[in-house]
């Protein structure tokens, strides 16, 4: 469900600078997390 939230809200994101950076780094929040649930 997160998954498919964070991809569609970076589908509806314009792709500017600052909204890439602002993607990027909500991505590796979210894998981070993932990552630190699984453990």
């Amino acid at each position: 469900m997160l998954r498919v939230y964070t991809a569609d809200a970076v589908l509806r994101m314009p792709l500017t600078c600052c909204a890439a950076a602002g993607q990027w780094q909500g991505a590796l929040d979210t894998l981070q997390r993932w990552v630190d649930g699984v453990k």
